[in-house]
């Protein structure tokens, strides 16, 4: 009997760990417009707009993942597939195409970057916007953007549910087993 109580105790503490690592994922809606790009030449395209969506894990750290992220709208042309880069916890998110890293845009590609602070606290900010256009061979440059965040609700898997039923499950059989054999 007190083996029974010691591993459901182990099964139980194990499932907590499983679902505070899947706590953390967090959600958001993030729209953004920017305007006064600096360059050589005019901006092609101003003001700037975009929304996405992403989902991620707040306590760990991404590098160019494409998974999690939908562009829902926007006017900057892309040509590579969209990713994000985040520094985890707390960090900065940067969003953008992830052809050069999202960290970085090179001047003739249809490319952009956006980088987001304080994602999750009550005064998040875009400080940066970079965006290149295969026609002109320049890179835009903006710091004047507005940003609106809006949290998402993020279904959180629950694996170790089904996994704290099972061993229920299992236990119960097992001590029933015992009592018979008795």
């Amino acid at each position: 009997m007190m083996r029974t109580l010691l591993a459901a105790a182990a099964i139980l503490g194990l499932g907590a760990s499983v679902d505070q690592a899947r706590a953390a994922l967090v959600g958001y809606e993030l729209s953004y417009s920017a305007t006064n790009f600096s360059s050589i030449g005019p901006a092609p395209i101003d003001p700037a707009q975009g929304v996405f969506r992403i989902v991620f894990d707040d306590a760990t750290g991404a590098f160019d993942e494409t998974a999690g992220i939908t562009l829902v709208s926007g006017n900057l042309p892309l040509a590579s597939a969209l990713g994000f880069t985040y520094f985890a916890p707390g960090g900065p998110l940067i969003i953008g195409g992830i052809a050069d890293s999202v960290l970085g845009v090179l001047a003739g590609t249809d490319d952009f970057s956006l980088l987001i602070d304080g994602l999750g606290t009550a005064t998040p900010s875009a400080s940066n916007l970079n965006y290149a256009t295969s026609t002109t061979g320049e890179v835009f440059v903006s710091n004047a953007i507005s940003l609106t965040v809006t949290p998402l609700a993020v279904a959180v898997p629950e694996p170790a549910s089904l996994l704290l039923a099972g061993a229920g499950l299992c236990g119960m059989g097992l001590a029933r087993r015992r009592r018979r054999a008795r």
